[in-house]
């Protein structure tokens, strides 16, 4: 089927990353079992799942893009619907040490079993809470602050029949009895059996936000019961009593598995010693599977349905990541720097710059470009071997984005390293572009005019001067000043310092011309019918500018002429010889500047 060809079959680290998966979404399940969110937690993630397969194997692309778009909003929702279950991991995450001394907690486990027992067997309601590691001084509130020691009869007191407090709850914080006729709150566990009280969900509804330890005595029955991490236990006797207690109040571990532990009998350690006998003549390989193989496969075997559920949705789940991981981009050109050891620069590398692909998401790679990204490779350690060949690795990639490099080419750089030494070398300054017609570059000054240059001994013995990095001169019309970089691109040289101050004059450049023999005409009204004579009737014009206009120019393009219309009367006058050029041509001179005119009437 053409479907089953979008399967990746996982490496071996995608079967670890999908063992993980799914050993994270089984002790999911295992801590919200029994709550009342875990069947919404089961639905949720089987129909995640099958969304999951059906979007990436059938190409439902709309379906998959509002599955993603929809994930948000569906965290959201699971915040929002395990709330409680969310509050209380927090607050087992978020505990706070107050501990106190371990034989001023264990004194404790007397006073209270007898209470409880005695309470018990006169069937006496109780509701008694051992606070640990998480505070309770909200719930202390709602009852009477009370601040006394912990002793049987003061237990006894309060919870008999008809006195004011004996319906609430009690909480012993420290060593103290810290108040008395407190509201727990009710557990909204549906899973529990229908005949259970108030008093127990007040119990079990406690621990599920806290981690006390909530003692329970049944008015009805006078049977025992211990509640924790929302969790109750019923049916305890003395001695299992006072070790639970001992337990819990000890700070140790073991008090939760103390719940449901009995003490072996003489029936269980003839059955052990018969077991170890059966087993002591087969050989040490036998008893080690006996031993390690049987419980492991128990342990394997149990909830089998459960782990094989979340093993296929780890399954699914990594596939879609893996999909929208996977997007891959081209870069070109990124540039390699390469640092060598105290002491070492290096003379050569065989490339200096690389083309990388990148794989990650689509947010990722998106904007991804070489401008960003850099190549550092430091060779330091390796500075006992002249010649070198390193081959590109991810942890040399320096970029801004979660990408990650997957492929490399060139795969490798191969190095030469040289002693470091330093010199003083002037500065040439470096031009690129060209000057606007008719201007000429004049001159360049470094500032200052020498920098210190650090780099391989044979490179920098052959070595005369630096460079800056070229200056573009396009449209530059007027001497300017400018801050240039002294070495361009990856020069297996640093100098310092890195910058220096090049100031260039620029002048315009021109050129001139003798244009002669340009005739003189006289300027009058159209109506005007007078005669002028104009002696001499030619001039000489001096014109300057730009090479090329000057070259260019025709003798009729210059137009010389006297301005008559002020000239009322009939006379000899003499008046200046004007001229017109084409732009971009400027007249020095005109010989003769002022001609002879007689102007008469008809």
């Amino acid at each position: 089927m053409n479907w089953l060809h979008g399967i990746e079959i996982p490496g071996w680290t995608g079967s670890v990353e999908i063992l993980i998966l799914a050993m994270g979404l089984y002790f999911l399940l295992k801590f919200f079992r029994g709550t009342r969110g875990s069947a919404i937690l089961t639905g949720l993630a089987i129909l995640f799942a099958m969304l999951i397969l059906i979007t990436r194997f059938t190409n439902l692309l709309i379906l998959n893009w509002l599955l993603q778009k929809l994930m948000v909003y569906l965290a959201l929702a699971l915040v929002v619907i395990f709330q409680p279950e969310i509050r209380h991991a927090l607050a087992r995450l978020g505990r706070q040490s107050n501990f106190i001394a371990s034989k001023a907690r264990k004194a404790l486990a007397d006073p209270i079993a007898d209470a409880v027992l005695l309470m018990a067997s006169r069937k006496i309601g109780a509701l008694i809470a051992i606070e640990r590691e998480v505070g309770t001084k909200g719930i202390q509130d709602t009852g009477t602050l009370m601040n006394c020691e912990v002793s049987a009869e003061l237990l006894e007191t309060i919870f008999y029949p008809g006195t004011p407090l004996h319906d609430g709850g009690v909480i012993i914080s420290e060593d103290r009895i810290a108040a008395a006729g407190c509201v727990f709150p009710l557990t909204q566990n549906d899973n529990l059996v229908r005949n259970l009280g108030t008093r127990h969900r007040a119990a079990i509804g406690l621990t599920e936000e806290t981690d006390t330890v909530v003692l329970v005595v049944s008015e009805e029955t006078g049977v025992i019961s211990i509640a924790y991490n929302g969790r109750l236990k019923r049916g305890f006797d003395a001695a299992h009593l006072r070790r639970v207690l001992t337990s819990f109040l000890s700070r140790e571990s073991g008090g939760l598995r103390q719940m449901g532990r009995r003490r072996r009998t003489d029936e269980d350690h003839d059955l052990l010693e018969r077991d170890r006998m059966e087993n002591k003549d087969k050989p040490w390989l036998g008893q080690l599977i006996n031993f390690s193989l049987a419980p492991l496969w128990g342990t394997m075997t149990r909830n089998w349905t459960v782990k094989l559920l979340c093993l296929l949705l780890a399954f699914a789940a990594w596939q879609s990541i893996r999909e929208n991981t996977s997007y891959e981009v081209s870069v070109a050109d990124v540039p390699v720097t390469i640092t060598a050891g105290d002491g070492w620069a290096v003379l050569d590398q065989s490339t200096d710059t690389v083309n990388i692909r990148f794989r990650g998401a689509r947010e990722d790679i998106r904007f991804i470009n070489s401008d960003q990204i850099s190549v550092m490779i430091d060779i330091s350690k390796r500075s006992d071997r002249l010649r070198q060949t390193v081959k590109f690795v991810p942890r040399y990639v320096k970029a801004p984005s979660q990408a990650h490099a997957v492929q490399f080419d060139p795969p490798e750089v191969t190095v030469t390293i040289d002693r470091e030494v330093e010199r003083v070398l002037p500065v040439k300054a470096e031009f690129s572009g060209e000057l606007p017609v008719g201007i000429q570059f004049e001159k360049a000054v470094c500032s200052p005019a020498s920098v210190k240059v650090r780099g391989a001994e044979r490179l920098l013995r052959d070595l005369e001067q630096v460079r800056t990095v070229p200056i573009n001169l396009d449209g530059r019309y007027n001497s300017f000043k400018t801050y240039a970089a002294v070495a361009a691109g990856n020069q297996p040289w640093t100098a310092e310092p890195e910058r220096v101050n090049v100031e260039l004059t620029l002048v315009e450049r021109t050129a001139t011309r003798k244009v002669e023999n340009i005739s003189v005409r006289p300027l009058l009204a159209s109506d005007d019918s007078r005669t002028v004579k104009i002696r001499p009737e030619t001039v000489t014009v001096f014109l300057s500018g730009s090479p090329q206009l000057i070259g260019e120019l025709n003798a009729r393009d210059v137009y010389s002429y006297i301005d008559c219309t002020e000239l009322k009367d009939p006379a000899d006058y003499e008046v200046p010889v004007r001229v017109d050029v084409p732009p971009g041509v400027q007249v020095d001179k005109i010989e003769p500047a002022t001609v002879q005119v007689t102007v008469k009437t008809m």
